[in-house]
């Protein structure tokens, strides 16, 4: 026999479920803006002898991208999803 719960309640465990996903997204994308930001004062203030200062801040930028936007996000849309399906599944709106 399935149990259906409330539907408030299931909107509850679905923000437990993705509250870490959307933690790290949040703080990856101000670390990531701030590596931007320090990629673009040394575009600004080229000189020959920047180049490798830019080279390490793009690496740097392209890595924070990865871990700290590309990841969380593909992790926070799959716990969405598994949360959505088990909502479909569990919630009801009225008991029959």
């Amino acid at each position: 026999m399935v149990r259906f719960i409330p539907i408030q309640q299931g909107i509850e465990e679905g923000r437990k479920q993705t509250l870490p996903a959307r933690i790290l997204l949040i703080t990856g994308t101000l670390i990531f803006i701030g590596t931007l930001i320090i990629l673009v004062l040394i575009i600004a203030n080229y000189n020959k002898d920047s180049l490798n200062m830019f080279l390490v801040f793009a690496g740097i930028a392209l890595l924070t991208f990865f871990l700290f936007i590309y990841l969380p996000f593909r992790f926070w849309r799959k716990r969405l999803l598994d949360w959505q399906a088990w909502a479909y599944t569990n919630a009801a709106t009225s008991k029959n």
